[in-house]
């Protein structure tokens, strides 16, 4: 079936425009005078508004949820009761926040580099676009090869003209270059696509159907997360938008916003140079445009944690208005993504620890001059006085205070404590992690952290399939005595080897490289694994080097980071090696979405690292670091590896490999999933009690939206059950591999279909979907 983007996503123009601007819009400009007051320059304004735009929708959704009742709607998440809160909210703030200062808007079309970057930006959105839809069609990766590389150039443009471009045009740059980055992954599918997004989606819709928002309903920790439940469902009813265009358009588009709050917040202390550098790794980063697109809650999260940044850099501000506006940014990060919240305040607490440890070294510092200047005074004799050192100037007023931490950390546990009983995660983790550090149960982590240079050992899929076969034989085994499971012996009889993705197939470009000798394959590894290996040594030498110049003049640095500054990167540092060495935490909370995040606190010391490791080349610097940028870019989006083939495929580019076979749903299974639900439906109550599905977690989650029958989301041969029905997707049908997950890694291994042909009936085939009794 050949589709158009316009069919599935365009909405209606105006009513589009009117809910946009009720939710987002409004709240904005009304909140802008307020924000001006906090911060001092425009566009740090409109930031920080635009975050506090999005904690007001929370706000009001949960005004609406719980009151409309009492006035009578007891289905309060409908347009009209959803359009009168925010309606009534918008009129309140506008008669209590100030006004803002006159704002001159027709001097933008004068700023400088406005032209080529819109057009160019532009560019890169409808390549973007084009590319997603081509690939979804079937055809194709040229498209999104020719956007990526776009977006490279865009990044090395801003880079080569940030001292001739405004200030405003660079921050659009890096807008559209993010938004376009977002896109050629979001939009990949016409269904819902991606890890994450389809948990995310299914709980939108309990709400959707439900009517109103009941933690009791659904107590997980993605229910409490009011960025995927209550954000999306007004979106959708105040504004022509799909459900899918929210998650695959709207949500990718706000979070492109973070960057630029992270190049305003460099910029509040450093030069455009360091700031735009900042933002390019962060856009660079792969878990950005891999694996940010399929986490809405942590995209919310992550705009308005852009935002709280901005406020903490600011220079000129009120320091106690700047912490004041923290609390409702901290509520909205808490309301948004439980685990951006928990890393936040571990990251601000290891702040408050690094200021209060300085300051402990300055003072005893101070304590030794005196006593050493006491002394030289002393040496010269009776009735000579020692020539006093001017008493050093006093150091700015720490941002970061104990209680700002305390209050975060109160609001973080009480949301998924008391007020919605979803912290069961939370003390899960905890709790093993604290007997792994005391060495009483496994310490297996997840392969997030296989490229990190202080992870512990490495673990091998093989040692990992071992330990599950033990640990599901040990558990299943009273089970499989009372005949719930098949037989071991039987079971026995089908071996599940370990196997690997394939790798794309070498290209006439990989074969000509091949042929001059150069392992194509494997030189692509080792691009990856020196890139990722080369960020972390930025970051250890830019903060090395930030630091040392605060002490020795003779160090310089581009970077003069002011204590809270120097104190939350250090912090992050501090908690991204937590994360890596505890292997519980690598299981529960990504590494690699951790180190996403520090980027906000230790990006500029990276762009730091990285301007002085380029100072041998003088003037021809610009140009260099640009096109450093640039290769970094085109390699770890996969442009590259595309052109050559003989690396694993990545989604955005191909219709295959690992996120293919394990996120992207396809018509055959939704009809598969139909037909199961038609069987269901058609069962008597007592019949569909005993009514069994079992496949696949990826199958499952892509499929929940339409089977509502009890599921057993595994098709391990160590847990077929007899009479249940086994469904089997398209990884396993087309290519006979499956995958067990085994904390928090994926591990693939060849699938005996051969076992369900011998022990069950086929009942069901189609393209890719095979369902067996």
């Amino acid at each position: 079936m050949i589709a158009s983007f316009g069919a599935y996503y365009l909405p209606g123009p105006l009513a589009t425009l009117a809910g946009l601007w009720l939710i987002l819009g409004a709240p904005t400009a009304l909140w802008l005078g307020m924000a001006r007051r906090i911060v001092s320059r425009l566009d740090a304004a409109l930031l920080v508004a635009f975050a506090f735009a999005v904690v007001t929708d929370f706000a009001v959704l949960l005004l609406v949820n719980f009151g409309a009742p009492l006035v009578g709607f007891y289905r309060p998440l409908t347009t009209v009761p959803l359009a009168a809160g925010f309606a009534l909210v918008n009129v309140l703030i506008g008669a209590f926040s100030p006004e803002s200062d006159p704002v001159d808007w027709t001097r933008v079309r004068d700023l400088a580099g406005l032209r080529p970057v819109a057009g160019y930006g532009a560019l890169c959105l409808v390549l973007a676009v084009a590319g997603a839809t081509r690939l979804n069609n079937g055809l194709g990766p040229q498209v999104s090869m020719a956007a990526y590389t776009a977006i490279a150039g865009l990044l090395a443009l801003l880079l080569i003209r940030h001292e001739r471009y405004a200030v405003e045009v660079l921050e659009l740059g890096v807008f559209l270059g993010a938004g376009a980055l977002l896109l050629l992954t979001s939009l990949r599918g016409w269904l819902i696509t991606g890890h994450d997004i389809q948990v995310e989606y299914e709980v939108y819709r309990l709400n959707l159907g439900g009517g109103r928002w009941v933690i009791a309903d659904y107590p997980t920790a993605y229910n409490a997360c009011l960025s995927i439940t209550l954000l999306p469902l007004a979106l959708t009813k105040l504004t022509a938008i799909s459900a899918a265009g929210v998650w695959k358009i709207v949500f990718p588009l706000m979070f492109a916003v973070a960057p630029v709050a992270l190049f305003r917040s460099v910029h509040n202390l450093a030069s455009r140079q360091v700031a735009l550098l900042s933002a390019a790794l962060f856009l660079t980063f792969p878990t950005f445009f891999t694996d940010m697109a399929y986490m809405a809650r942590q995209e919310i999260a992550f705009l308005v944690l852009g935002a709280a940044v901005v406020v903490m850099t600011e220079r000129q501000g009120d320091v106690r208005l700047r912490r004041y506006a923290m609390i409702p940014l901290m509520v909205g990060i808490v309301l948004a993504h439980y685990s951006t919240a928990y890393v936040l305040v571990m990251v601000l607490g290891s702040g408050v620890v690094v200021t209060a440890a300085w300051r402990l070294l300055d003072r005893i510092g101070e304590r030794r001059r005196s006593r050493t200047g006491r002394a030289a005074a002393g040496s010269r004799g009776a009735g000579v006085r020692a020539a006093r050192a001017p008493a050093p100037k006093s150091a700015a007023p720490a941002f970061l205070t104990v209680w700002l931490v305390a209050l975060s950390a109160v609001l973080a546990v009480g949301w998924a404590g008391p007020v919605t009983h979803t912290s069961g995660q939370l003390t899960s983790t905890l709790t093993a992690a604290w007997k792994e550090v005391i060495g009483r149960t496994s310490d297996v982590g997840s392969n997030d952290t296989t490229n990190s240079l202080v992870a512990g050992s490495k673990v091998t899929d093989e040692q990992r399939m071992a330990a599950y076969l033990t640990e599901t034989r040990s558990s299943t085994a009273a089970d499989r005595e009372e005949g719930v499971l098949f037989p071991q012996d039987v079971i026995d009889k089908y071996p599940t080897p370990i196997t690997s993705i394939p790798d794309l197939p070498l290209t006439s470009v990989g074969n000509k490289l091949q042929s001059l000798g150069l392992p194509v394959a494997s030189l692509n590894g080792l691009v990856r694994f020196g890139i990722a290996a080369g960020i972390q040594i930025l970051l250890l030498l830019g903060t090395a080097v930030a630091l040392l110049g605060l002490r020795y003049r003779r160090v310089r640095s581009e970077l003069t980071p002011t204590r809270d500054q120097a104190a939350l990167a250090v912090g992050s540092i501090g908690v991204l090696v937590v994360l890596t060495l505890v292997p519980q935490l690598t299981v529960d909370y990504s590494v690699l979405r951790a180190l996403q995040q520090g980027i906000f606190f230790f990006g500029p010391f990276m762009a730091a690292g990285l301007l002085w490791a380029l100072r041998w080349c003088r003037r021809y610097r610009t140009p260099v670091l640009a096109a450093v940028v640039a290769v970094m870019a085109v390699d770890l989006t996969g442009v590259v590896p595309r052109l050559t083939g003989g690396y694993q495929p990545q989604l955005a580019l191909s219709n295959s490999g690992n996120y293919y076979d394990a996120y992207y749903p396809t018509a055959q299974e939704m009809d598969a999933a139909a037909w199961l639900q038609s069987v269901f439906d058609r069962n008597p109550p007592d019949a569909q009690q005993t009514m069994l599905l079992q496949t696949s977690q990826d199958v499952w989650e892509r499929i929940q939206t339409v089977f509502v029958g009890p599921v057993e989301a595994t098709v391990d041969p160590l847990m077929l059950q007899p009479g249940s029905y086994v469904m089997l997707g398209h990884a396993e049908v087309d290519q006979d591999r499956a995958s067990i997950d085994y904390r928090g890694t994926a591990v693939p291994y060849v699938y005996p279909t051969n076992l369900l042909e011998d022990l069950m009936d086929k009942i069901y085939v189609s393209p890719g979907v095979e369902i067996y009794r």
